[in-house]
């Protein structure tokens, strides 16, 4: 297997195993007493997070093993590094408007430090570990390309469908001058069209 692979496999592994540990640890106190809980990170977007992880580590074992990540197979592993940080920002926030509006001091725990070593790991791994000439910069217009084929391809259909409905919409309306239709089909053969 091809190091950049072992090396995301071995980043997603560490989230996965950082989602079920401690992410947040709220302190409450007062009257010289302290009170601590913590919560691990499988609750709300952390168990999309594990998701994210998961689904990155599945990529890596498609396609050729001894070979780097294709193109959309690497940005696939980026998008999943970026939308789990951006899953771990949401659980840290949701925290903090649920509890720390009461008074309770929120912070991050060793499975929150960890988790977000991952998902960083998951967005640089394939930027540095990689073929000479492959880019993100590359790849992004690459897909850009795509989208863009996709997008006159659906156009080139919607202008077909729509030439196709004014070809029906014509030749009622010749059957209906010539009489071979009355007003009355001519009617509801145009709502069947539209």
């Amino acid at each position: 297997m091809h190091k950049q692979r072992k090396f995301i496999i071995a980043a997603a592994a560490i989230g996965l195993v950082a989602t079920f540990l401690p992410w947040i640890t709220a302190t409450a106190g007062g009257f010289g007493y302290s009170i601590s809980r913590s919560r691990n990170g499988f609750h709300g977007a952390g168990i999309f997070y594990f998701m994210l992880l998961l689904a990155a580590a599945v990529i890596c074992f498609t396609g050729d093993k001894m070979d780097t990540l294709a193109k959309n197979m690497r940005l696939a592993v980026i998008s999943c590094g970026a939308v789990g940080l951006i899953c771990i920002l949401l659980v840290f926030g949701n925290a903090n408007s649920e509890i720390g509006s009461y008074g309770v001091d929120v912070g991050p725990s060793i499975g929150a430090f960890l988790a977000f070593l991952s998902a960083a790991g998951l967005v640089a791994i394939p930027l540095i570990i990689k073929k000479a000439g492959e880019s993100l910069g590359a790849d992004l217009a690459n897909l850009k390309g795509g989208v863009q084929a996709l997008q006159q391809d659906m156009a080139t259909k919607n202008t077909s469908r729509s030439q196709l409905k004014l070809d029906e919409m014509e030749k009622l309306i010749n059957w209906r001058n010539e009489g071979k239709i009355s007003q009355q089909e001519f009617e509801e053969l145009k709502s069947k069209i539209m």
